[in-house]
């Protein structure tokens, strides 16, 4: 399971996009947009078509974004980055248009 105690969530909805903030994220929050399962590890995002978006996107989108302890968030380059994420992946369904 990931640790959100350092990630911030974006979900499609309102104008702009919601943030929910660190803390918020860490007491359990859950919704129609972003749910998991603490037994299995599970994360299961989901975004309509129709979803707002971020002030630089072109799509809506459910995501997590990294954030430092103090809840700033943290912008790093590629080629500085020492993590490595590992995952399986089911999408379900994706739009008409294909993107």
């Amino acid at each position: 399971m990931i640790d959100l105690a350092t990630w911030n969530l974006n979900i499609p909805v309102g104008i702009p996009a919601t943030t929910i903030e660190t803390p918020v994220l860490v007491g359990g929050f859950q919704d129609y947009y972003f749910q998991t399962e603490t037994s299995t590890g599970k994360i299961t995002f989901w975004a309509p078509v129709n979803g707002t978006t971020t002030a630089n996107a072109s799509y809506p989108r459910s995501e997590l974004r990294e954030t430092y302890a103090d809840g700033q968030l943290r912008n790093w380059s590629y080629t500085s980055a020492d993590n490595r994420l590992s995952a399986s992946l089911l999408v379900n369904q994706v739009p008409s248009t294909g993107k």
